[in-house]
This record gives structure tokens, sequence and C-alpha cells, in this order.
């Protein structure tokens, strides 16, 4: 896993200084709310890190904003991966 984070800024939100200069150094955004940061969440936005927390901030979403949030999630889940690690030539294990 990386050290980026996914964190949410209502519109109309007056935020810090020191959070608009993390937001504007922000890796990846989607529409005017959703923001992919390095480190940790600068004061003044919701860390989206979890199904519950995007649960709660769901309805302020656009449909586009809310895809991008589930799909930053799922790409962050741990979950097992069928032949995670194996050798290709492990028995029992059939190659995609």
């Amino acid at each position: 896993m990386t050290d980026e984070i996914l964190v949410f800024v209502a519109k109309g939100t007056g935020i810090k200084a020191q959070a608009r200069a993390a937001l504007r150094g922000a890796r990846l955004s989607c529409g005017e709310q959703l923001f992919v940061l390095a480190g940790p969440p600068p004061p003044g936005v919701t860390l989206v890190d979890r199904a519950d927390r995007l649960a709660a901030i769901a309805p302020r979403l656009t449909p586009a904003e809310l895809l991008f949030a589930r799909a930053w999630l799922s790409g962050r889940a741990e979950t097992p991966r069928t032949g995670e690690g194996a050798d290709w030539d492990t028995p029992g294990y059939e190659a995609p």
C-alpha cells in the first residue's frame, strides 16, 4: 500500500490555508470534492478510508464522485487473490 489517502472537502467549506495548500498538491482529484493526497489528512477535511465514512458523505457526492470513491476503496481492500505469490507451475494452480 502507498501512503496516499482519499479526502472529501464539501463545496463551500471554508478550510484552513494548510488544507488548501495540501489540496493544490493533490495527486488526483474527482470533481470539486474528492482529492488524493500523500501523507496525513490536513485539518478541515474528511478522510475517506472506510465504507462507513463513504456512506456518511455519499448523499453529497455526484454519481461520478461516488463511483470514484467506491473504486478507490475497492482498490485498497485487503482481499486474498487466487494464486497470490504462487509460481505458475504450482500443482493445482491454473494460470489465468
